[in-house]
């Protein structure tokens, strides 16, 4: 617990990420950033829990931050942290019906049988999402999206792909979303995710219009989803858990593209 609260960096508050800091703590393990915004302040708040009540305290060999809670060390898988919260029970039902859930744990064993650290991002909706778009139960939702009703475990089933397409393999916090690119998730689909002034998922004309909004002789489609910014980067396990304002389909989208430069190389 101790070295869960010791960061192996000295860093004042005007550096701190919008995510998890790059240098781990004495206990090896990540802790992540918040912010809660008011009138006139904003609160940093750690792992979303603990806020910092004084700030930038400067010591011979660093800084202290005074914390408003002690910060508990994250013991909780992503599927855990969802199954535990009855605002999830639609998204959690679908892991399980679809045994998704088998590939959200700690570890994951490789093609020859080696355990290895199991690292992805998982976006999530709550329920209340889910209610806003005529959805009040698993079996909603499966009529909306399978035709397929035989095997949910199938790879193959529309039900399973959209359990499968809420996790991007590797770890991302918010602000490790870069440009206009494809992620690869746990499904047969990338996702496309663009981040300049805020986070935009699957921005494509061709996805869905979810708003709009008519000032004048303008009118805008919002066209997209966004993370629910105040309770994203949530720690886990596994990696960042990002809450979102729209229920994520799975959408095939056109192909990024990439520069690469290469110096000092024949």
């Amino acid at each position: 617990l101790v070295r869960y609260h010791i960061l192996n960096a000295g860093v004042r508050s005007n550096d701190f990420p919008f995510g998890a800091f790059a240098d781990t703590t004495l206990s090896g393990d990540l802790l992540s950033v918040g912010f809660l915004s008011g009138l006139d302040s904003t609160l940093f708040l750690i792992n979303n829990v603990a806020p910092i009540r004084n700030r930038d305290i400067e010591a011979r060999n660093g800084y202290i931050h005074v914390l408003g809670e002690v910060l508990a060390p994250v013991v909780f898988t992503s599927y855990e942290w969802l199954k535990a919260d009855p605002n999830f029970s639609i998204l959690s039902g679908v892991f399980e019906l679809t045994n998704v859930k088998d590939l959200m744990g700690i570890t994951i064993e490789n093609s020859v049988g080696v355990s290895t650290a199991n690292r992805y991002t998982l976006f999530a909706e709550p329920d209340s999402i889910f209610h806003k778009d005529s959805i009040y139960s698993i079996q909603d939702l499966i009529q909306k999206v399978s035709n397929d009703q035989n095997d949910y475990t199938s790879e193959t089933n529309p039900l399973y792909q959209f359990a499968a397409y809420h996790l991007l393999e590797d770890i991302y916090f918010l602000d490790g979303f870069e440009g206009n690119m494809n992620y690869n998730t746990f499904s047969a689909l990338p996702m496309r995710i663009a981040a300049d002034a805020k986070v935009r998922i699957n921005d494509a004309p061709l996805y869905h219009v979810f708003d709009t909004i008519i000032q004048g002789k303008d009118t805008t489609y919002i066209n997209y989803i966004e993370p629910l910014y105040n309770v994203s980067n949530t720690l886990s396990k596994n990696g960042a858990i990002h809450l979102i304002n729209h229920v994520l389909y799975p959408y095939k989208p056109p192909s990024s593209f990439l520069a690469f430069g290469f110096l000092n190389d024949p």
